[in-house]
Order: structure tokens, then sequence, then C-alpha cells
């Protein structure tokens, strides 16, 4: 668990600002001039599919824009189906609907049999029907009415995890700084780009009384790089879809003599201006990081705590 403390709060509003947002359609430039990622224009490569600033598994969404063309929309997807997985169970008992549906979840198997895979679908009124592969997957307290649901999530790759968050957070980035950050352009489309430090760690937020009408997402950026005592990353992402928020750093824009001057902790917050009008107590929120730098597939459980109101219970 990360605990808040007031100076952390002052620290990050002393050295960051906001530089970019999730605009939807509307409110974007239509023209096509040249892709953002890899610098390409037509008709070297093709514009066809509409390029989603925040993915539609974290909610339908108008968020798109015109400066990503088909090739690293490709390319990116491939991120996103390890995101899908990360985020799957949250997706799933949240009832949040993607491009078609509110996704099935469906455990990885402890055995080679398909029944011992438990499996959760979101019915009519975001009620949920819950097929147990293992009594092990279950706890409930009948007198609390909490019910607790451990999720056995198939395969995923973290870091891909972590990359699908800096694509979003790159998308926001304002055309007249793409320059400025261009190494990180390379390395998250798998162009040769050098060494890049970064810190893969992501904090995840999760309140209980309220919820966001749809997906946002906004991009902060350090005021000063270098400070007497060390250096701060360069840009912070955060991303709201549900009860849930989501902050990463991104990769730092240049490297740095290590041997001289140290990476500064990052400091993670959730920004005051996220909770406007959201009316969220700070008993109600639960906080904690996850490490996002492993290259290689990973099968992790989580444990979600969940309240209810009445249902039927055939264990």
């Amino acid at each position: 668990m990360y605990r808040l403390l007031k100076k952390d709060i002052e620290h990050f509003y002393r050295n960051y600002k906001l530089i970019g947002k999730a605009k939807k359609r509307s409110e974007t430039n239509s023209e096509v001039v040249s892709c953002r990622f890899c610098g390409k224009s037509s008709p070297e490569v093709t514009f066809g599919n509409d390029a989603h600033l925040v993915p539609e598994l974290m909610g339908r969404n108008d968020f798109v824009y015109s400066e990503e063309c088909d090739s690293c929309n490709n390319l990116f997807s491939k991120y996103e189906s390890h995101l899908a997985i990360y985020l799957r169970p949250y997706l799933t008992m949240l009832g949040v609907k993607g491009k078609r549906k509110v996704p099935v979840f469906q455990s990885r198997s402890q055995t080679d049999s398909v029944d011992k895979r438990t499996t959760i679908r979101t019915e009519v009124n975001n009620q949920k029907e819950i097929v147990l592969g293992s009594l092990d997957d279950y706890q409930i307290d009948h007198e609390k009415k909490v019910m607790t649901l451990t999720f056995r999530n198939p395969p995923y790759i973290p870091l891909n995890v972590y990359k699908a968050f800096v694509k979003i957070g790159l998308s926001l980035l304002p055309n007249e700084k793409i320059e400025k950050y261009k190494n990180l352009f390379h390395w998250i489309s798998d162009r040769p780009y050098g060494r890049l430090d970064y810190f893969p760690v992501i904090v995840k937020t999760m309140m209980t009384e309220s919820q966001f009408a749809e997906p946002r997402a906004e991009l902060s950026e350090t005021r000063r790089t270098i400070k007497k005592d060390g250096f701060i990353p360069n840009l912070t992402l955060h991303l709201c879809f549900g009860n849930l928020i989501f902050q990463i750093y991104l990769p730092l824009a240049k490297r740095f003599d290590h041997s001289r001057m140290k990476v500064k902790k990052p400091i993670y917050i959730l920004s005051h201006h996220i909770f406007q009008g959201l009316g969220e107590k700070e008993a109600s929120r639960t906080v904690k990081t996850e490490e996002l730098g492993e290259k290689q597939p990973v099968q992790l459980d989580e444990k979600i705590s969940f309240t209810f109101t009445s249902g039927e219970f055939n264990i």
C-alpha cells in the first residue's frame, strides 16, 4: 500500500502541470498530416482505422484522433491485448461495456480441464453469474455482505501493460513537444532508441462510493526535471474509468549520468481536480502500487472484495 502524505501532494503540484487531456472527436483536429509515432505520411501509410486516445476496452468513448497510422495501430493492439487481460477482473465486475459488450472473465485453469476454470458473466441489470472452477476462488461473509473473489488471470506480460499506458500518455502529448520526447516514440513503436530510463510502477486507486461516467485521461509534465539532489520523471499519466484511477510515470526524456546524479523517488498522487464533484471520501479509497517491469509472461492471482445486497448462492 502507498500512503499519500501532505508533503507528497505539495511536492507534486509544485513540480507538475497539466499539459494534455483526452478530447472527443468533435474537439480534435481531423486533418491527417503524419503519424506521430512513426513519422510516416500518406500514401506510405494508411489512416483508415479510428485511433482511440483511451482504449474502448475501458468503456465506449469518442476520444479519437487522426495522428496514428494503421500500422502503428496494429502494433499497439498487441499491447492492448495484455492490458485487457490485466484489467479483465475489473471490467467484468464493474460491468464496463467495451466496444461490443461487457467482457466475460474466465480464469486460467489449474489443471488441463476447462471445467476447473471460474467464469463470470454480466447479466441483466449488471447482475453477475459466477461459475466457480474452484472453491478456493471464493469467500463470502453473509453477515457483512462481502464477497471476495480470487481472479486467476491468464498469462500476460507486465511490460506490455506498462507500454499500453505509455502509449496513451504519448497520444495526449501536445504536437510541439513531440520532438523533445522522440526517443519515447521510437521505444513504443519498436524502433532503435538507445537506452531509456523508466519506472514501470503503477499506482492503482479503487473508490468505493463513486464512479466515472466515462473514461478520462490526463497528462502532466514536470516544471523542472533537474533538482539539486537529483532528477524526477518528465511526464505522468492519470487514467480513470469505472471506480478506478491509475497513475504511471512515462520514461525519462533523456539519459542521465547515474554516477553523478540520482533519480529522486517518484511521487504518486491522486490529482485533486480528478475528484471534483465525485464526493469521494479519503477513507473510502484503497491505494496500492504494482510493478510492471517483467518482460516475460506472468500468471498472477488478484483478490478483490465486493459488497452485495442479495444473491443466490448454490455452493
